[in-house]
């Protein structure tokens, strides 16, 4: 009898523990939504082409057109006929002077044997200020401007006459000014593309799901999943369906299968509820 009862407990121990275990384990998958945002600075329909000029004799444009998926507008080689301008102005360059210092150069002995060479170095900066405006030409409007400085670092041979190392450090100056200015001019149209455009660009946004992909047992998982993978609002639609579909299904089952399927729909309807409700457009259309 005694016997019989610790097998029945073991019995019972065993459903306990590994009851569960029979259910069939769900494959995740990682959906991510993308959409963009207009632009903050408001234009309608008539805006369609965009130009950028440089006021400057001794150097141009890094690139003959300005590509970026953020500006909405197709380049213009000319602003007569561009509703928005950017104009670039960069002033005479001109020489700051920076603390001297010591200069570390590595260096390696016939025997492998590392050592540093120590140097005394004049330092300065070539200094350009510069400008940017953004301009609407349809309305007259001044959308942006900005007034910076950019700073190109130089080095030169420090002596013991104030009078020949102001002329060696000047010499470094000439010798450098053309690559300083050519530089900022790279400079500025990056950070167009990152900051001074803000106002005009396209902002692009996502949000991320982890969700069911597959389930051995319930193939609308799959079903809805494959379609939110294609990143469309009116796709997500159709997932939101598919998962409704399937609460309908299961909704009056208490079994653990039906528990546990009934939960992940409820996460894939939360999901394809947040893309296809979204305000904004999607970003790939």
């Amino acid at each position: 009898m005694r016997g019989y009862i610790k097998l029945l407990l073991l019995l019972i121990l065993n459903l306990a523990l590994f009851g569960c275990s029979s259910l069939p384990i769900p494959e995740y998958g990682q959906v991510i939504y993308d959409y963009q945002v207009k632009p903050e600075y408001e234009m309608n329909e008539s805006y369609k082409y965009f130009h950028i000029s440089i006021d400057a004799r001794d150097v141009s444009l890094p690139e003959k057109k300005f590509n970026d998926e953020s500006i909405k507008f197709a380049w213009s080689s000319s602003n007569t006929n561009s509703q928005l301008v950017v104009y670039i102005n960069l002033s005479n360059s001109f020489l700051i002077d920076r603390e001297n210092a010591i200069k570390d150069e590595l260096i390696y002995d016939m025997n492998g044997k590392k050592g540093f060479i120590r140097t005394p170095i004049q330092r300065g900066f070539i200094r350009t200020r510069y400008t940017i405006e953004l301009i609407d030409r349809t309305k007259d409007k001044l959308i942006n401007s900005v007034n910076l400085a950019g700073n190109f670092s130089i080095e030169a041979e420090l002596t013991n006459s104030a009078d020949k190392n102001r002329k060696i450090l000047k010499a470094a100056y000439y010798e450098n000014i053309k690559e300083a200015r050519k530089k900022l001019v790279s400079d500025i149209w990056s950070d167009l593309k990152k900051y001074h455009l803000s106002s005009i660009q396209t902002t692009f946004r996502k949000i991320e799901y982890s969700i069911v992909s597959k389930l051995a047992v319930e193939p609308k998982f799959e079903q809805a999943y494959l379609l939110l993978m294609t990143n469309r609002k009116r796709n997500a639609v159709k997932a939101l369906n598919i998962y409704n579909k399937g609460v309908a299904l299961y909704k009056d089952k208490q079994d653990d299968l039906s528990l546990m399927i009934l939960k992940h729909l409820d996460d894939g309807i939360t999901a394809s509820t947040s893309i296809a409700n979204n305000e904004y457009p999607d970003r790939y259309r």
